[in-house]
């Protein structure tokens, strides 16, 4: 498969180009708003670090472990790596330097993640990986139900450029009463719901960006 070397550039610290996906990976400013649930997140970082929104389009296991401390390592200054547990609506998360072994989590191509960054990032990072083959891409979903959804974290495959806008995905998958995208820059969530939302909340996505889905009792199993 297609190798591909992707260099990221820095808006004020640091940024991550992945396939034409470009993540806003900050070290120091203010702290994390809502849950993608809209309550309080159970994440408190101190207040000269950024949480940072990223996805893994490409498989870069052959330029580091494909695990949280694999990543951390990877990135410098990661002070905290962190998943999204779809099936328990709760993060789960990695500290370097403290988490014991077995919190240490894997990655999988595709995947969505939070890194929390301190002031010593570096300016540039780069990833080089394999292009996925085409469909080998794939979500395990969790339903919410008829009145409350339940949040999925996923990016959009390199596959799916049909896909440009927070109601292209709602549309794209069955049973999304919401769309929501990580604002690194401002540390908060910027959500969109399809039918309620005015049409100038319909923001922009990109494949290999990462979002949350939430879904409700119609929503598929799989996606794509």
């Amino acid at each position: 498969m297609k190798r591909i070397l992707v260099t990221g550039l820095f808006v004020s610290l640091l940024l991550v180009l992945l396939v034409g996906a470009v993540f806003a990976l900050k070290g120091p400013a203010s702290t994390q708003t809502a849950a993608p649930a809209d309550s309080t997140a159970n994440l408190a970082p101190a207040a000269t670090d950024n949480y940072n929104f990223i996805a893994l389009p490409l498989d870069s296991s052959d330029s580091f472990s494909y695990t949280a401390s694999g990543l951390a390592g990877y990135v410098p200054g990661t002070k905290k790596v962190v998943k999204w547990d779809a099936v328990n609506q709760q993060y789960v998360s990695y500290t370097p330097g403290i988490s014991p072994p077995s919190a240490d989590f894997g990655l999988e191509v595709g995947g969505a993640y939070f890194l929390l960054l301190d002031s010593t990032a570096d300016s540039v990072v780069s990833f080089v990986g394999d292009v996925p083959a085409q469909g080998s891409v794939i979500f395990t979903l969790t339903a919410g139900t008829a009145s409350s959804c339940a949040y999925n974290a996923i990016s959009i495959p390199l596959d799916q450029d049909q896909i440009a806008t927070a109601q292209d995905l709602a549309d794209a998958i069955t049973g999304t009463k919401k769309v929501t995208k990580w604002d690194a820059t401002n540390q908060q969530y910027v959500s969109y719901t399809p039918g309620i939302s005015p049409p100038s909340a319909n923001f922009d996505v990109s494949i290999g960006y990462p979002y949350f889905v939430c879904l409700d009792d119609t929503a598929p199993s799989q996606w794509p």
